[in-house]
């Protein structure tokens, strides 16, 4: 049954991270442990099954997660080591491990270290892709690209890694559901996928940014002085212009 008040979750404590995907729930413990709970019918829990479960459980053979995101079904875990490590669903390559077979257990993709961030975007209708950042400034993604969110000047999907070409020093990254944005070191924000381009191209407007989201028609940026500018779509008021 639906509950409409907050509820503690019984067994839960300790919790560093919370991530939320299509009709899970996932969380990073202080033991650097990830814990989930809900549907599993891609394997998003990391039991190693694909049976859904309502008591929060340990996935199976993993642990010193430093951060996790959640794309719509499938999971990703950024290792204090600097490796990835993905499961769940992997319909367009989401899981970067070289296949479009999905994994019902946690795995490191082969190739692929040095990451210091990483982001998946989500959207239950047209699924998931993965993007990372890796020490050296550059972003690396795969998975769903039908909107060139993968910014390699193609709308094929990757079921591996691949750098995002002409695009450096960055320092940030997020991810929506058909799109990418990586702030620059020098605060200029680059995006690509839907509305965009399939390669990345700067917003004009912004200087001065240190964090940015992105969500499935609209965008938002954190200045250094504080200040968030928003744009794309408005239908609901989401962008907080006056009216």
């Amino acid at each position: 049954l639906g509950r409409a008040v907050p509820g503690a979750v019984a067994g839960v404590t300790a919790v560093r991270q919370v991530a939320a995907g299509q009709a899970y729930t996932a969380v990073l413990a202080s033991d650097s442990t990830v814990w989930a709970w809900g549907s599993n019918h891609s394997g998003a829990l990391g039991a190693g099954t694909q049976s859904s479960r309502s008591i929060p459980k340990a996935a199976l053979g993993i642990s010193g997660v430093a951060s996790l995101v959640s794309g719509s079904n499938h999971i990703m875990a950024l290792h204090k080591d600097g490796s990835v490590w993905t499961w769940g669903a992997n319909t367009y390559g989401e899981l970067g491990d070289g296949t479009t077979k999905q994994r019902s257990h946690p795995a490191s993709i082969a190739g692929l270290s040095g990451v210091l961030a990483i982001a998946a975007g989500k959207d239950a209708v047209m699924g998931s892709h993965s993007v990372a950042l890796k020490s050296d400034g550059t972003v690396w993604t795969w998975g769903r690209n039908d909107f060139g969110q993968l910014g390699d000047g193609t709308t094929a999907n990757r079921n591996a890694p691949t750098k995002v070409p002409g695009l450096a020093d960055v320092s940030a990254i997020a991810a929506g559901s058909a799109s990418t944005v990586a702030v620059k070191a020098d605060g200029s924000v680059w995006m690509w996928g839907r509305n965009w381009d399939t390669t990345p191209a700067a917003v004009q407007g912004l200087a001065g940014i240190t964090a940015v989201a992105t969500a499935g028609f609209h965008s938002a940026a954190l200045k250094r002085d504080g200040t968030v500018w928003t744009w794309g779509y408005n239908g609901f008021g989401e962008l907080g212009y006056p009216d």
